[in-house]
């Protein structure tokens, strides 16, 4: 059985107002690398990218990662965007998810990215269900929600259908 945790329209203002925050923390900033993690991290980051090039002075940069886990169950984070030829050194970075549960894949992402020397490395959420078993803080979070380690919380971004897009718990 599934539950709406959040509509398009509550999505869309989730998004607006992450956008604002994410100014608001930057505003000095005249470099920003944007990291979308896996399928629905990109839609996020790609939202709230098209709200911010206009607001934002400095340049934006929109680079993704995809993560899968491999035959040991370990996740493997790999370029889809080779970002490694771009120098991160000494830049400031945001890395997107869409739903954050235990913080694993997030956290291999932000590790990932250490090896390239930011200044600084802030995260995105849309959703975050606070199931830690790794230490990893979400800087900017749309929605908080208590679950139990049962239930799947899903954000499905339609693309064709935009009002159709919504955020549900199984």
């Amino acid at each position: 059985m599934k539950s709406i945790l959040l509509n398009h329209t509550q999505i869309e203002n989730k998004i607006v107002r992450l956008s604002h925050q994410i100014l608001e923390n930057n505003f000095d900033e005249k470099h920003l690398f944007f990291v979308g993690l896996n399928v629905r991290g990109n839609m996020l980051c790609s939202k709230i990218v098209s709200i911010l090039k206009p607001l934002f002075d400095g340049e934006i940069e929109y680079f993704k990662l995809s993560s899968k886990r491999n035959t040991n169950k370990e996740i493997e984070i790999s370029d889809i965007d080779i970002f490694s030829s771009r120098s991160l050194n000494k830049k400031s970075v945001i890395v997107f998810d869409d739903v954050v549960d235990s913080g694993q894949t997030l956290m291999y992402a932000v590790s990932y990215i250490t090896s390239f020397n930011p200044n600084k490395i802030q995260t995105v959420a849309l959703i975050d269900r606070n199931h830690r078993k790794f230490p990893i803080k979400v800087d900017y979070v749309g929605l908080q929600v208590a679950t139990t380690l049962h239930e799947n919380v899903v954000v499905e971004f339609d693309e064709c259908n935009p009002e159709n897009s919504c955020a549900f718990l199984q």
